[in-house]
């Protein structure tokens, strides 16, 4: 069996001549994702109580940092990609997991890309202020022209008017390691965040 994490019909198509093929929505939420899995491979049962188990971990873990995130604290999430282009993130990636009732709330930019389901969102540097929020996480690059391009905006003026980059409420994260939305991923970041916030309350 192949799942093909695309809507492209043609290659659909000519991935499904080699082998059963159903699609898979990669920026679907984790719920989704985790539910559609269990259904392809018949490990509903499983799939919900790893779900169950995830999310009261994630609630007691946004809760032990109710002390160090005022409610309705905004965040958000940016890395440079393709060189020199610059996104926000939104339904997938390392923002999936900040965004929690209990936690991190998007800024009113970044809530529209998260309505319209989009993973991410490119634009542009002069913009980035409309989409930064009270805590910024910002992913490094493995690419070293992406890397370069956003140690060049982080020295820029306009990144230094920012009132999180000025409150001292940035953190640098790779991105090779930490911008996923897998199940595994999202398990290991509730050791990590608590971790990386405490540092900066």
């Amino acid at each position: 069996m192949i799942i093909f994490a695309s809507d492209d019909e043609t290659q659909y198509k000519r991935v499904s001549q080699i082998a059963p093929t159903v699609t898979f929505n990669s920026f679907a939420s984790l719920e989704q994702r985790l539910h559609t899995l269990g259904s392809i491979f018949g490990k509903k049962q499983e799939a919900e109580r790893w779900l169950t188990n995830y999310h009261a971990k994630a609630a007691s873990m946004w809760n032990q940092l109710r002390s160090h995130i005022r409610p309705g604290e905004t965040a958000s999430v940016f890395i440079y990609e393709h060189g020199e282009r610059l996104f926000v993130m939104g339904t997938t990636g390392l923002s999936s997991a900040i965004y929690h009732p209990f936690g991190f709330q998007p800024v009113d930019r970044i809530q529209e890309v998260l309505c319209a389901g989009s993973g991410f969102q490119e634009i542009s540097e002069d913009s980035l202020p409309a989409y930064a929020g009270d805590r910024i996480f910002m992913l490094r690059p493995a690419n070293e022209v992406s890397r370069n391009s956003m140690e060049r905006m982080m020295n820029s003026a306009l990144w230094k008017s920012i009132p999180a980059v000025q409150k001292g409420r940035v953190y640098l994260i790779e991105a090779e390691k930490w911008n996923y939305g897998d199940a595994l991923t999202r398990e290991k970041l509730l050791d990590v965040l608590p971790r990386l916030l405490r540092k900066s309350s």
